[in-house]
Formats: C-alpha cells, sequence, structure tokens
C-alpha cells in the first residue's frame, strides 16, 4: 500500500477521534490528553491502525466511546501522579493539594516560562509536534558503500508500509502532557523565587493555592527596576514577578518586592 494512502487513511481516523474527544470534554479550559496520546494508547491505537480497507467512519469510532471517559479519567490521575513525583521530596508539603500549591511550578525543555498547575496539562509547546527527532531519525542512517564497478548489487528487501511505519511521520500531532512525559521537570528556581515573593505578601507558603493567590490579585513592585525609572514605579502580577526573580545576572538583594 503507497505510504500517502496510510497516511490519508492514519489522519481520517484520527479526526474521526478528535470529533469524539471533542464531544466529551466540554469544560473550559479543556484539559484532556491530546488525540494523538488517545490514538497511541490500547484500544484505540488498535482500531486507528487497522489495516481494514476504506476509511472509518466516526460511527465505528463510537464502538469505543463507552471506555474513552474512563480512560481520560485515567489519564488525568496517572499525569498528576508523574508531576507529582517529579516534585523533590525536601520540596513537599504535607498538603493534598501539592499540585495546586501557588509554589508549584514546572518548566519544559523548549521553553523558559515557569508553568503551573493545571497548565502544565495543556502546556503549547507539548501540543503541536511530535518533535524533529522522529523525522530526522529516518534518514539518519549511515551511507553505504558504493560497489566497485561490475560488481553486482543485491537487492534490498521490499519494505513493507503499514500503520507503524508512518505514525512517527504525523508530525502535525502532539502527544501532549502524559505519564512518562520527557523534556519535562520541577522548577526549582521558580519554587524558590515563589515562596520568597508569596512571604513578602505576608501569605503562607507551604499552604495557600494558586488560584487562592491569584483571587487576592496581588501586586508587587520592583524596587530595583523601578528605581531607574523616570518617576516611575515597575508594578507587576505576582505570577510575572516569580519569573523576573530568577533571571540571570539578578540576585536575591538585588531585587525586593513590596505588595500593592
Amino acid at each position: 500500500m503507497l505510504k500517502a494512502s496510510v497516511r490519508q487513511k492514519l489522519t481520517n481516523r484520527i479526526k474521526a477521534l478528535d470529533v469524539v474527544l471533542e464531544q466529551l470534554v466540554v469544560t473550559r479550559p479543556r484539559i484532556a490528553p491530546t488525540v494523538f496520546h488517545v490514538a497511541s494508547s490500547d484500544p484505540y491505537s488498535i482500531m486507528v491502525k487497522s489495516s481494514t480497507t476504506g476509511d472509518q467512519s466516526i460511527d465505528v469510532v463510537l464502538k469505543e466511546i463507552a471506555q474513552l471517559p474512563g480512560f481520560i479519567t485515567q489519564w488525568r490521575q496517572k499525569t498528576d501522579q508523574y508531576l507529582a513525583n517529579l516534585i523533590p521530596r525536601s520540596h513537599r508539603q504535607r498538603n493534598t493539594l501539592l499540585l495546586e500549591l501557588a509554589t508549584t511550578f514546572f518548566q519544559c525543555d523548549m521553553c523558559t516560562e515557569p508553568i503551573s498547575y493545571p497548565r502544565i496539562l495543556m502546556h503549547d509547546c507539548f501540543l503541536h509536534t511530535i518533535g524533529r527527532s522522529n523525522r530526522n531519525a529516518q534518514g539518519s542512517g549511515l551511507r553505504k558503500k558504493r560497489t566497485s564497478k561490475g560488481e553486482i548489487r543485491e537487492p534490498r528487501p521490499l519494505r513493507v508500509i503499514d500503520a507503524d511505519t508512518v505514525w512517527p511521520t504525523l508530525s502535525e500531532y502532539g502527544a501532549g502532557m502524559h505519564p512518562g512525559r520527557t523534556g519535562v521537570a520541577f522548577h526549582k528556581e521558580a519554587f524558590q523565587s515563589a515562596r520568597r515573593i508569596i512571604s513578602t505578601c505576608g501569605e503562607n507558603p507551604d499552604t495557600i493555592t494558586y488560584a487562592e493567590m491569584d483571587q487576592k490579585d496581588v501586586r508587587v513592585q520592583c524596587l530595583r527596576c523601578s528605581s531607574t525609572v523616570n518617576g516611575g514605579r515597575l508594578v507587576m502580577r505576582w505570577t510575572i514577578a516569580v519569573s523576573r526573580d530568577f533571571k540571570p545576572l539578578i540576585s536575591v538583594s538585588d531585587m525586593s518586592f513590596n505588595s500593592s
């Protein structure tokens, strides 16, 4: 079967599966596994990669609908546990809301932004592409030496073009956040920065959640930067201050904050 034909069939089936996901996850912001992650997991991978001829309709996809809500619930539970395990034991508090704490931030290896929970579950860097490594790997093999003149080449074995062969080329889909996801880590600098800022605002960094801190709508002033502004004050939300506090060349002694 031609590669383009297999790819089109897989794309059509993934789109059909995405329609089902959209119907199930109606909450906003939308927090759910990406369609590519679902399509890569059993029993949906078997359905999507099936070698049956023709395009599968939405009716065929709906045969697995009974298991999909449970799959989404398990994805959230397992992903939350994976993220919680990324937090160093020394930074963990005896708090069941560990991920929701205002001091909990993560980072990905493709950007520098501190990412709070649950934003990390739908972080933009994880949603777009599988990554270049898969595509590059296909052409990274060493070139074989040319045969000498007159030597008969052995025929290359026919390569079977199937769903597994084409799957890594579906670069328009991202795997999203999921248990075992590489390239994500606990942001230690943002954790320390948030603790300083929250304490300065008169709150307890061991107990206050991100949502509670946001509800207070705290504004903080950077005294170091404000001194360079002609007659002005550099005031920002506390989350912006978290990012500024740990930037290179700025030490804690160089920067302090006033709540306003």
